[in-house]
């Protein structure tokens, strides 16, 4: 992307052009396949690998090659997921799921977690491969069993929240990771905003969540991060739910509420074709979210109290999201960062 100065118009900087590194990296990581499965069927506890062969390619936002893989002329066995910029991300979600598994309780959720048989470097590239979960992408199921797709997610987000929350005191050493490191980050990562940019809603922003969190007992626990019908598998028969993959931006100790905001909110996004600070901004411009939302949040509203606002609470999940995706972003991505940042960050700081 070119880079833009300060007398760079801010309309042509969002207008340059996307890069597609995709089209030329999944080549590449599909050539590794094989030598990745010959060198994993010499492992043991993995020599039923030898022999395997991709059944599929497919290139995500988040600059990852994805094959499913398995014995010639059967169904995939696994998944093998390879990265070129996301060894870090992989490699934390491996942690994720270990600890899941060892943790009390999640009788529900733990069929649905994928089970990691192992992770290694190829070449520049990092890899994970998971057993292979029935379903299929949420996203993709008949259109007359959406309800029953929602509800099933809306189920499995339950269980993982119901499992895992305890009462905690918002203290000043949780506003510092909820609030202080997001908002320093997003300091950071405006810092050469093209028109300038007032940093006193920055500061605004930190004075909001803090004083209304501060002193707050909430329920807070495990929670996916990314929670969107995209990352959840179904039965393409009954929409009952099969699988939740893609782990990397879980975390402990955060609002049940993230997860289904999410849910709800990406999903209007996604149906609208707008990003999802469109959707956020018009949100915090009414003072509520849309009814469908609540028909979802409704379900993680015992997590916290009626002396934290909605706003708040849409705001602190925001804030996690927006970060995390911004950390996310390298070469890889197919858009102009700056215009991500204009839809997803800029304007919803300009409601405030």
């Amino acid at each position: 992307m070119t880079r833009a100065t300060a007398s760079t118009p801010l309309r042509a900087v969002l207008r340059q052009p996307r890069r597609r590194h995709g089209r030329r990296a999944l080549p590449e990581a599909a050539a590794l396949v094989a030598p990745v499965l010959s060198d994993l069927g010499g492992r043991a506890g993995l020599t039923d690998v030898t022999g395997w062969r991709a059944h599929g390619a497919s290139w995500t936002s988040t600059g990852t090659a994805t094959f499913p893989v398995g014995p010639v002329g059967e169904a995939p066995l696994a998944v093998l997921r390879m990265s070129l910029t996301g060894a870090e991300r992989l490699r934390y979600e491996t942690t994720v799921l270990a600890t899941l598994d060892r943790a009390p309780g999640l009788s529900e959720l733990r069929p649905l977690l994928p089970t990691r048989r192992a992770e290694g470097a190829a070449g520049r590239w990092w890899y994970v491969l998971d057993e292979h979960l029935s379903g299929v992408d949420a996203t993709t199921a008949d259109a007359r069993l959406r309800g029953h797709v929602l509800d099933s997610g809306v189920g499995v987000a339950n269980a993982l929240h119901r499992d895992t929350a305890v009462p905690v005191l918002v203290d000043d050493v949780l506003l510092r990771r909820w609030v202080d490191e997001p908002v320093d980050a997003l300091v950071h990562l405006l810092r050469h905003w093209p028109t300038g940019w007032p940093s006193e809603r920055l500061a605004r922003l930190r004075r909001r969540l803090r004083t209304e969190l501060n002193g707050r007992w909430v329920h807070a626990g495990w929670i996916h991060g990314d929670f969107w019908l995209g990352n959840l598998l179904v039965d393409p028969a009954t929409g009952a739910a099969t699988g939740l993959v893609d782990w990397d931006c879980a975390g402990p100790q955060e609002l049940p509420a993230h997860d289904l905001l999410h849910l709800a909110l990406f999903g209007i996004a996604v149906e609208r074709r707008v990003n999802l600070g469109t959707v956020v901004a018009e949100s915090l411009a009414k003072g509520t979210w849309p009814v469908a939302c609540e028909d979802v949040l409704r379900h993680a509203r015992w997590s916290w109290d009626d002396t934290i606002g909605d706003s708040t609470v849409l705001l602190l999940y925001w804030l996690r999201h927006v970060v995390l995706v911004a950390r996310q972003q390298r070469d890889h991505v197919e858009h102009s960062v700056l215009a991500w940042r204009w839809h997803n960050v800029v304007r919803v700081l300009r409601c405030l």
